[in-house]
């Protein structure tokens, strides 16, 4: 599992992993205060950094937001309801969709009921 982002001259954050590396990722994700590790990146390319951790933080009646911390690791928090949302998108299948595949988790100005304006926009990546 994998993740890079960069803040300027975009912002995005990408995690990449295998079928197997995103289940344990949403089950992370229902446990607050669980810390993901990444691999390292040595050409994070397109992006500017690689991330060493996630650290998950449950917050009740707050949207799910990713952000990133000043030491440059990942925090997502939110209520723990719209986690397990976030959850349910993380979870590939196994068999079927091909290496490339990805969600968009960002928020859009159009009735977002579970993603938070201030989040970072993340792509889940199949690898």
């Amino acid at each position: 599992m994998k993740a890079v982002y960069s803040i300027t001259p975009f912002k995005e954050i990408t995690i990449s992993a295998i079928p197997s590396e995103w289940v344990s990722f949403a089950h992370a994700l229902s446990l607050d205060g669980s810390i993901i590790e990444f691999e390292c990146v040595a050409d994070p390319s397109p992006y500017r950094h690689s991330v060493h951790k996630l650290i998950v933080a449950h917050q009740k009646g707050h949207k799910v937001e990713f952000q990133v911390h000043t030491d440059g690791n990942l925090i997502v928090k939110g209520d723990p309801q719209l986690m397990a949302v976030l959850s349910q998108n993380a979870k590939f299948p196994p068999v079927g969709l091909e290496k490339g595949y990805h969600v968009h988790i960002e928020h859009y100005d159009i009735d977002d009921y579970y993603v938070g304006k201030a989040s970072v926009p993340t792509v889940f990546l199949l690898s």
